[in-house]
């Protein structure tokens, strides 16, 4: 069995996102400036923008593998509480 997620593994992946998110924002705002818009600052723009489409693939890939681990732990649980009833019916009877 799996030890709980540490929080601070639970929210890097959101946390880098929002980095990314203000990155991004920086360079928008730099863009505006004077010498306009400049081969370095579109390749961070790129950067910045792809690494934020892979952590959110990451994260929804992370969920879905999440709802199926609790969905079968929540099977197993119906199980066990089934065989308990069952257990109880038979004993009383």
């Amino acid at each position: 069995m799996r030890d709980p997620p540490n929080p601070k593994e639970v929210y890097a992946s959101y946390q880098e996102i929002l980095r990314c998110m203000g990155v991004m924002a920086y360079y928008f705002y730099v863009i505006t400036d004077p010498t306009g818009i400049e081969l370095n600052r579109l390749f961070m723009m790129v950067i910045y923008s792809s690494s934020t489409a892979f952590w959110s693939v990451y994260i929804t890939s992370h969920i879905d593998a999440t709802l199926d681990e609790n969905t079968r732990k929540s099977s197993k649980m119906k199980q066990i509480s089934a065989i308990q009833v069952s257990g109880i019916a038979i004993v009383s009877q």
